[in-house]
C-alpha cells in the first residue's frame, strides 16, 4: 500500500537476519505503542514506526493521513 502511494519507508526483514530480529525486539520490548501486542501475547508484526509512534492496525484512514503528511512536507520545502 505505501509503495502504490509513494510514500517513503523503510522496510526491515526481521526474519533475514538474528541482527534484524534483536532491533525490531528492542523497539518492541521499549516502544509504549507495542504494549497492547505484548498484552495480547502478539508479535505485532506488521507495524509502522513513526518516530515515537507506533502504528499495528493499518488502515486505508492511515494510508491517508501518511499521504497527507507528505504532502504537507512537499509543500514547506
Amino acid at each position: 500500500m505505501l509503495l502504490e502511494k509513494n510514500i517513503p519507508f523503510e522496510y526491515i526483514e526481521i526474519t533475514e537476519s538474528i541482527g534484524n530480529l534483536k532491533k525490531f525486539l528492542k523497539l518492541r520490548d521499549t516502544m509504549k505503542g507495542f504494549q497492547l501486542a505484548k498484552r495480547s501475547h502478539s508479535v505485532g508484526v506488521p507495524a509502522l514506526v513513526i518516530g515515537d509512534e507506533v502504528i499495528l492496525n493499518i488502515t486505508n484512514k492511515v494510508i491517508k493521513n501518511l499521504e497527507e503528511m507528505k504532502e504537507r512536507q512537499i509543500d514547506e520545502k
